[in-house]
């Protein structure tokens, strides 16, 4: 019996270390403001028929986000992994210095990061100064 539990106790604890996609984000309190920017955008990103109705800035938003997570789909793992290499500053979206040096040479189908943070920027931008 005491092998049984101590085993059971054991996968218990193992579990969570081998999991499958285990690895924990965590965001400070712009990140998650942001993520949140990034989850509107991909809300909206599933809605063709609003989407034909939007804005340059609206649909900017939506053609970054998804060259960079190669889906319409909503998926808040990858809104968190985007947010993760950014962060606000003067009140703008901006890439944290160690993806600097990417900014103009990683692209995701066609969409450099630079294009991406200044789309997500400006949407968010445009959404701050429509609210009352």
């Amino acid at each position: 019996m005491k092998h049984t539990t101590w085993l059971c106790a054991l996968l218990l604890f193992l579990l969570p270390l081998v999991a499958k996609g285990q690895q924990q984000v965590v965001l400070d309190e712009s990140q998650q403001e942001i993520v949140k920017v990034i989850e509107t955008v991909m809300h909206l990103s599933e809605q063709e028929a609003i989407l034909d109705q939007a804005d340059a800035t609206t649909r900017k938003a939506v053609e970054v986000v998804r060259a960079l997570t190669g889906q319409k789909e909503y998926s808040e793992k990858e809104a968190t992994n985007l947010a993760s290499a950014l962060t606000l500053e003067d009140n703008h979206i901006v890439l944290l210095p160690k993806y600097q040096h990417l900014a103009e040479t990683a692209t995701w189908d066609g969409v450099s990061l630079a294009e991406f943070v200044k789309a997500i920027d400006d949407f968010r931008s445009a959404g701050l100064t429509s609210q009352p």
